[in-house]
């Protein structure tokens, strides 16, 4: 597995399928951009069919690592986009599980045996099969899947300005295509400061009404820390989120910290030589 890109300007190249003649067409381009790339990239295609993304994921993934190339499909939406070479900043998620993990077991929130109930994992392929969103597929940044289950409890995307929209997109492809499997959506979205090397940065928590309608349950700033903010505040996730409603303690929750986020994220920015914004 490769290291995170260091990459500290993304770059987005966006083209329609309309301007290839075939999926053969499509394949070849998307096969040398990813070999000319050198650094983090995000090759996004409008407009896609079905069957043109069926054959276009299937053969990258027998041609190139999830973890140097992450795919996507949005049937509704019909775009096709390619992470190319993720940055530390993307991976910040993965990181932000693990430590909190090790806290909810130090601080008996959370047994070891619970802790083993749970299988984070990383850029693992998931096809929609049925309802709106069939043919759609996701590898996403993070995800915590419970016991045997096929499709994950919470996922966490992170992502720059220019792909705002598509995580916003692919947000509601979770909640609505996993048919309520899926519990929560983190979305971690970092904003850099034109000709300069600062970085804003937000954390949105999405989960379904009782419509079946996804929404917004809560929104906290990483970057900048907010003026006059006298404790770091916490995104308390219910436990009957990972365990279910007749799981141990489901009247419990497990915090996710945000002055640990900074933290991870701060380091995370530093590798890539950029600086949080301060107020």
């Amino acid at each position: 597995m490769s290291p995170p890109s260091t990459n500290t300007q993304p770059l987005e190249v966006v083209r329609s399928a309309a301007s290839f003649t075939s999926s053969v067409h499509l394949i070849t381009h998307i096969r040398s951009s990813i070999e000319e790339a050198k650094s983090f990239t995000e090759l996004v295609f409008t407009h896609v069919d079905k069957e043109w993304a069926r054959e276009a994921t299937e053969y990258l993934d027998e041609t190139f690592e999830s973890s140097s190339a992450r795919k996507h499909y949005n049937s509704v939406t019909r775009v096709l986009w390619i992470r190319v070479m993720p940055t530390w900043i993307h991976d910040v998620v993965a990181r932000w599980w693990h430590d909190q993990l090790m806290d909810w077991v130090f601080d008996q929130l959370l047994t070891r045996d619970e802790g083993k109930y749970l299988y984070p994992g990383v850029g693992t392929t998931f096809k929609f099969l049925q309802g709106p969103y069939v043919s759609s597929r996701k590898e996403p940044d993070f995800f915590i899947v419970a016991n045997n289950d096929t499709m994950p409890k919470v996922v966490m995307e992170s992502g720059w300005s220019e792909s705002h929209n598509r995580l916003f997109d692919d947000m509601n492809l979770w909640l609505v295509g996993g048919s309520g499997d899926v519990r929560l959506v983190f979305i971690l979205k970092w904003s850099r400061i034109r000709n300069s090397n600062r970085v804003r940065g937000w954390v949105e928590v999405y989960g379904l009404d009782t419509q079946g309608m996804s929404v917004m349950r809560q929104r906290e700033v990483v970057f900048p820390v907010p003026q006059g903010e006298t404790a770091a505040p916490v995104i308390n996730i219910a436990r009957r989120m990972f365990f279910g409603a007749h799981g141990p303690n489901p009247m419990g929750s497990l915090p996710f910290s945000i002055a640990t986020l900074r933290a991870l994220a701060r380091a995370a920015l530093e590798k890539m030589d950029l600086v949080p914004v301060e107020e």
